[in-house]
């Protein structure tokens, strides 16, 4: 009895072992998506932000001419 027990124990050690290790190979997956995806959208927002700033300062001269 105590070694099928012994055996189960192990088997579930193992299985969750591996587990384990598919998990954190999928973190690491997904974390460098996250990097490639940081560093493709950066200069896409910052053209943007740049963007809405000329045209914040266009509108705040033409109110002061107006």
């Amino acid at each position: 009895m105590e070694d099928k027990v012994y055996e189960l124990l192990e088997k579930m050690y193992a299985d969750l072992k591996k587990d384990i290790q598919e998990v954190k190979t999928e973190v690491r997956s997904v974390g460098n998506q996250v990097a490639r995806l940081e560093n493709d959208l950066r200069p896409k927002v910052e053209s943007l932000f740049d963007w809405y700033r000329q045209h914040t300062d266009i509108l705040e001269r033409i109110e002061k001419e107006v």
